[in-house]
Order: structure tokens, then C-alpha cells, then sequence
């Protein structure tokens, strides 16, 4: 092959090319960041809108409604949903993946601000999320301390502060713990008395919280700009602000209500093995380094326990650099011991330093695809590394048989170049055309479509990348390392006494007879894997795209009746909780009550509604588990079963994608409460079927309502209107 004949014309070259190959290699993989998942683009796009104390069917006819008259004209759009809950809407946007995505989001964005004009006017303006694997937290840091929940929350404030501190960290997101709050409690009896309504002081406090800007002034040879700073520093200033004034006495706000520098009512609950905590959500940036990050978050917080009140314990859970960091070793393990294979079963008859020719086809060749990997912007997650350990048994095939036969031209006399000529030459075709047909039955999984595609891309492209740098070793590289560096075996017996073994006159024997009945071999080969597939279809386990491995990480989802108090939901909760410390598979766990439970779900626990409660458990390492974690999950299920008024699903984390319940049933109509009760039945008919776990009916009620009906004839003669009174009683009750 002209390459190779090439490379063997001009030795020092390939020499200089080695080492350039090792160094560019080694400073490759030592810069590739290290990631839990390939860094694709997700194709939804999230809207969501907060109008608090609003209910889900106002929720859906004030907001959802108005948004999606919009954003269904969008052409991008595959599918649109919408989510309406008490004071959130949720409008979920799937686009296809191969729309570029800026462009996407300005249209979305067009169209919400085409809309936003016909929300209410207290709704916040509508938040347009954008989701990828890169916002998911890489690591959970848990703080608890025998000390009051406000001195907690600060000592986990200074925590993340620093935390954020750190190059490469997107953002860390905290949850639990109490949050101040200014509480004006009105007495209505003052108001009554000095003629004043509520949305009188809710004005006072409005108007006088303010800083307006004046513009400038000049005075002089001097410019001056102008401010009219009026934002509290103290909290009790409040008191002070006059809520209405006449010729004689100005009414101030502590003359009809009571000002107190309280807490808020705990919007969620955590805690870790029992006891209260404060969880910490650590995002890395896209391409950052996943185990530098994590690494950096533990040192920081190592540093700052000495300087924390004394009873202070921090723990870390949802750790997603522990894979990377085993797969990286893996594949160094894996390479090392490929090393030493290679090099021992070759040495019996080809001596040390020939075999070492085939042995440094692995380091070079995961030298030069790491360095392309680089080029072409990839990162170490766990596809890559999966694809590079699965090509790892494969990247000495090409030099085994390259170097066999200049070896074996070696014995036969030939000179070192003259060897390396004929030995490449004469299998060079073979060689390559054995690559090139792996490389064949890879090659079409780089046009699968959809964000599957996309995700498992990586995977061929990977084997690709590296099988061909190990064609390029072995045309290349090799021949000049054999030309100028093999000897023969000063054993010459070796090989011959390796080539008369047992085992090889066995397989002659063999190979002769099935060369002499070639109809009989090829019929019993066909019949052999007809038999294999009717086997398997008959007692064979189903198909699965990604095989069921044991999970590392299990939730227990508690889902109440809409308008459930957190207290409540709470109260369920510890039952469970005090039972977990007898599963000897349970590494830790954390409780949350109040938390956000979707469709895509971060496992981070973000804050929810108070009716929805998590628990997320952690098991041991797999080599000290008792028993499998399906095991666990199904004793779980056990203990929950008898729970009356709730919901509860035990599962897995999902990895993915893909992700989700294998099997939705999806019932449209327009009346809703139709549609519950028919999908009641539905529910009622699948759990009977034989393998069915974690079925779950989302169809929800809704949350009780108290309504307050105006009489608008008795209204008007008061003086007042619905949208005066539906504004006292919003004021009132928040």
C-alpha cells in the first residue's frame, strides 16, 4: 500500500510523527473535560408563568389560554402542552432537533411578548426556559447543624457563595431553611376606625419602598445627576410610613397594623438521615470539566468546616462524577492490561521486544483519537468512554496481523526493510478491508434521527475515530518500528515447538475435516442460528434499548390531594422515614416535602407545590450491597403499600435518554371531569395486567375552593366593584 511504502521511505518522519502523536495525545486527554452526559441540545423549550394565589382553572383561562393562541402559529413547533397548576403555568414546546435553536427562541420569544400585553398585570412576566443536560446538578451538598433553621440558612448562604466562586460553576441552586420577611398584620378595627382600607396601606408601603432616578443637573462647571432614594435599610422603617395625612395628624402604619421582622411560612421541608438540612444544587457550565468541579466544590467546603458553628455536618449526595471518574479508570486499566496481555501471550514466540511492536497499537492509537476527539470539540462522558473501552480489544487486530507476517519474513531471511515491505504489503488490503467493514456496521448510527440520534452519535463516531487511528498505526507506524527495531527470537525452538502444540494439531485436525465437508459445516451453521433464534424467542427475557442495570439512586414520589397542608404531607413522610435506616443497602437518603415532581425532572428537588413530597436515596457501592436494588425498591413498594390518601411510586433515577414510562395512555376531550372518570376506568383495568408497577393517573381534582360570589347590584350601591373586592381579598389573604 503506497502509505505504507511511504512511511517506510521516509523512517525519521514517522519517528518525529510518534512523538508529536504522544505528547499532542497526552495533552489531549489530560484537557478533555470530563462530563456525565454528551452535551447535546434537548429540543423543548419550557414557558412558564407565576401568578400567586390564582387557581388552575383561572390559571389556564387568564394565562395558558392567551400564550398558546400565540405560540401555536410558531412553524418550528412539532407538539405543544400546557400544565396548568395553582399559580403556575407550565406550556412545554418541542421543536426538531435539526431547528437551530436561537432561532427557535426568538420566535417564542416574539410571541410571548406579542401576548404578555392581555395577562393580568400582577402576573410575573413569563419565563422562557431552555432545557439541556448542562443545567441538570452534577452534585447535591447537604447542610444540617443542631442550631435554629435562620442560622442554618446563612451558614449554607456562605456556603454557596463560595461555591459560585468557582471557575466553571454555572450556578448553585438552594433549597429548604426559613426566609425573612417584613409582616404588616393589619388590625381591621383601626382601619375601620380612621376609614381606611387595606389597599390604603399596601399603597403607603409601595410608594415609599422606591428609588426613582432624576435625571441631572448642571451646576456650575459640574454635572449632577439626581436620586430619590427611598428603599428601607431597616426593616421596622415601616412602622414609620404615613399611610394618610389631614390638617392635624398624619396616620402612620404602626397606628393600624403591627409590624414584625418574621419568616416566611416554609414554602418546603428537607432533611438528611432524620434531620433538618439545607440542600445545595451545583450546575456546572457546558464543557467544563465534571470531577475538577466536584473535586473544587468538596475542597471549598473541607476549607470552610473549621470556620462553621461546631455541630455543623455536610454531605454530598447525587455525586455524578463518580462514574466518569470509575469509566476513566476503567479505560486506564483496560489499556494497561491490554499492555500486558499483549506483551505476555506474544513473547511465548515472538520474544519481548516484538511483541512489544503489537502492544504500543493501544497507547498509540487512544493517543491519536484523543487528540482528534479534541479537534473536533468532544468531551470524556460516559459514550465516549464506553465506545473507547469497547474499541480497546479491537485496536490490536490490525497490528497482530501486520507484524505476524513481518516477523515471519524476518524468519524466512528477508532483511529488516525488505521484511517490513512484503510483510505490510501483502496483508495491507486484508487489513484495511477489515477495518473498513467495522467500521461499515457502525457507520449508519451516525444518521439516527431525533435527539436519540443525536445522544448516541457519539458512540459510532467515537469507534470511528478510533479504529481508524488504529488502521493508521498499523499501516504506518508499525511497519517502521519492526524495520528498525525487531529481532528474532534467540529461542528458535519457541515458535516450532509452539506451532506442534496439542492444541494447534487439534485445530488442524479440525479444519482439515470441516475444509473436506463444506456442505455439512455450512448446513450446521445455518441450522445453528435458526435454532438460536428460535430459542430465543421462545425463552428468551425481550428486547431493551439499554440493558436494566442496577440503579445507584432511588425516589419515593409521594403525591397528595391537591390542597393538602405541607404539615400534612410532612407527617406522611417521616413514617417512611423512620424505617429506612434498617435497609442495609441504604447508603443515605434525603427528604423533601414540597417539592417540584415533572416531566423533566432534575432529581435536584426543586421547590413544588406542598402537596408533593421526595425522598431520594442513595445505596451503597454495587460490591457491598446485600442485595439488589430492585430488591430494595420492591421491598419499599411493600412498605408504602397500605398508605391511604396518597399516592406513592417507587423508581429509579432515569439516565438517559431515552427517558419516561415506557407506555402512556393519553385521553383527550373537553369535559374534565369526562376525562378523570374514564381515566379512572382505564387506570383500574391496566393494573390488573402481570408486570405493571408505578402506574400512575394524573388526572387531578384540582385544589377545594372557597368562592366569593359579588352581588354587583349590591356592590354598586356600596360604592365597590368585583375587581375592588377580588382585590381586598387577594390583599387580605397574601
Amino acid at each position: 500500500m503506497k502509505i505504507s511504502n511511504f512511511a517506510l521511505g521516509n523512517m525519521p518522519a514517522v519517528y518525529v510523527l510518534i512523538l508529536i502523536s504522544i505528547l499532542t495525545g497526552t495533552l489531549s486527554y489530560i484537557n478533555l473535560p470530563r462530563e456525565a452526559s454528551p452535551d447535546i441540545q434537548i429540543p423543548f423549550l419550557i414557558v412558564t408563568t407565576v401568578y400567586p394565589g390564582t387557581s388552575p382553572q383561572d390559571m389556564e383561562s387568564l394565562i395558558t389560554n392567551k400564550l398558546e393562541q400565540e405560540l401555536v402559529d410558531i412553524d418550528n413547533i412539532k407538539e405543544m402542552k400546557s400544565f396548568s397548576q395553582e399559580s403556575v403555568s407550565n406550556i412545554t414546546l418541542e421543536f426538531d432537533p435539526e431547528e437551530d435553536v436561537d432561532d427557535v427562541i426568538n420566535k417564542v420569544r416574539e410571541k410571548v411578548d406579542l401576548a404578555t400585553p392581555e395577562l393580568p398585570d400582577d402576573a410575573e412576566d413569563p419565563i422562557i426556559t431552555e432545557l439541556n443536560f448542562g443545567a441538570f446538578p452534577i452534585l447535591l451538598v447537604n447542610v444540617s447543624g443542631e442550631y435554629d433553621q435562620v442560622r442554618l440558612k446563612q451558614v449554607a448562604e456562605d456556603i454557596q457563595d463560595r461555591l459560585e466562586d468557582i471557575d466553571g460553576v454555572l450556578e448553585v441552586g438552594i433549597s429548604g431553611g426559613l426566609e425573612r420577611e417584613v409582616q404588616v398584620n393589619v388590625n381591621p378595627d383601626q382601619l375601620r376606625h380612621y376609614r381606611l382600607g387595606l389597599e390604603d396601606v399596601q399603597n403607603a408601603i409601595r410608594n415609599e419602598n422606591i428609588s426613582i432616578p432624576g435625571g441631572k443637573l448642571d451646576i456650575g462647571p459640574y454635572s449632577y445627576l439626581l436620586r430619590v432614594p427611598g428603599e428601607i435599610k431597616d426593616p421596622l422603617q415601616v412602622r414609620d410610613f404615613v399611610v394618610k395625612a389631614d390638617e392635624h395628624n398624619p396616620i402612620y402604619i404602626r397606628d393600624v397594623a403591627e409590624v414584625v421582622y418574621g419568616f416566611k411560612d416554609a414554602a418546603s421541608l428537607a432533611r438528611m438521615r432524620g434531620h433538618n438540612c439545607i440542600t445545595l444544587a451545583v450546575s456546572k457550565r457546558s464543557g467544563e470539566n465534571i470531577i475538577h468541579i466536584v473535586d473544587s466544590a468538596k475542597a471549598v467546603v473541607e476549607e470552610m468546616l473549621p470556620t462553621l458553628p461546631a455541630t455543623t455536618t455536610v454531605s454530598y449526595t447525587s455525586d455524578q462524577s463518580k462514574d466518569i471518574a470509575m469509566m476513566v479508570g476503567e479505560l486506564e486499566n483496560g489499556i494497561l492490561t491490554g499492555l500486558i496481555l499483549v506483551v505476555g501471550v506474544l513473547f511465548l514466540f515472538m520474544g519481548f521486544r516484538t511483541s512489544l511492536f503489537v502492544a504500543v497499537a493501544i497507547p498509540l492509537s487512544m493517543l491519536i483519537s484523543f487528540f482528534v476527539l479534541d479537534l473536533m470539540g468532544y468531551t470524556l462522558n460516559m459514550v465516549v468512554l464506553f465506545s473507547l473501552i469497547l474499541a480497546l480489544g479491537m485496536l490490536v487486530d490490525n497490528a497482530i496481523v501486520i507484524v505476524e507476517n513481518i516477523y515471519r519474513y524476518r524468519e524466512e531471511g528477508y532483511g529488516p526493510y525488505a521484511a517490513a515491505h512484503k510483510g505490510v504489503t501483502e496483508v495491507s488490503m486484508a487489513v484495511a478491508s477489515s477495518t473498513l467493514t467495522t467500521l461499515a456496521a457502525f457507520f449508519p448510527l451516525v444518521f439516527w434521527p431525533g435527539i436519540m440520534g443525536e445522544f448516541m452519535s457519539y458512540l459510532p463516531i467515537t469507534l470511528i475515530v478510533t479504529l481508524s487511528a488504529s488502521l493508521f498505526v498499523g499501516l504506518v507506524m508499525n511497519p517502521v518500528l519492526c524495520a528498525t527495531l525487531m529481532r528474532l527470537n534467540k529461542k528458535s525452538g519457541s515458535r516450532e515447538a509452539y506451532l506442534n502444540s496439542p492444541f494447534l494439531q487439534l485445530y488442524r485436525r479440525s479444519l482439515e475435516w470441516a475444509l473436506r465437508h463444506r456442505f455439512a459445516v455450512v448446513s450446521l451453521a445455518f441450522l445453528a442460528l435458526f435454532a438460536n433464534i428460535a430459542i430465543y424467542a421462545t425463552f428468551g427475557a425481550g428486547v431493551e434499548f439499554f440493558p436494566d442495570i442496577d440503579p445507584k439512586k432511588v425516589f419515593v414520589d409521594y403525591e397528595m390531594p391537591s390542597g393538602t397542608r405541607l404539615d400534612n404531607t410532612d407527617a406522611l413522610v417521616r413514617e417512611l422515614e423512620q424505617h429506612l435506616g434498617e435497609y442495609r443497602n441504604i447508603e443515605t437518603y434525603v427528604a423533601q416535602v414540597g417539592v417540584a415532581l415533572g416531566e423533566f425532572d432534575t432529581g435536584a428537588g426543586e421547590a413544588g407545590p406542598p402537596e408533593k413530597a421526595r425522598i431520594s436515596i442513595d445505596m451503597v457501592d454495587r460490591d457491598f450491597r446485600v442485595e439488589s436494588t430492585y430488591a430494595t425498591m420492591e421491598s419499599l413498594r411493600v412498605a408504602v403499600a397500605n398508605v391511604s390518601g396518597a399516592k406513592v411510586i417507587v423508581q429509579k433515577m432515569e439516565e438517559g435518554p431515552p427517558t419516561g414510562k415506557p407506555i402512556n395512555i393519553e385521553i383527550k376531550g373537553k369535559d374534565f371531569q369526562e376525562l378523570g372518570r374514564i381515566a379512572e376506568d382505564i387506570r383500574r383495568k391496566v393494573e390488573t395486567v402481570s408486570g405493571v408497577v408505578n402506574l400512575q393517573n394524573d388526572f387531578d381534582e384540582g385544589r377545594p375552593e372557597i368562592v366569593v360570589t359579588v352581588n354587583r347590584e349590591k356592590a354598586a350601591m356600596m360604592g365597590v366593584n368585583t375587581a375592588m373586592i377580588g382585590n381586598t381579598v387577594r390583599t387580605a389573604m397574601n
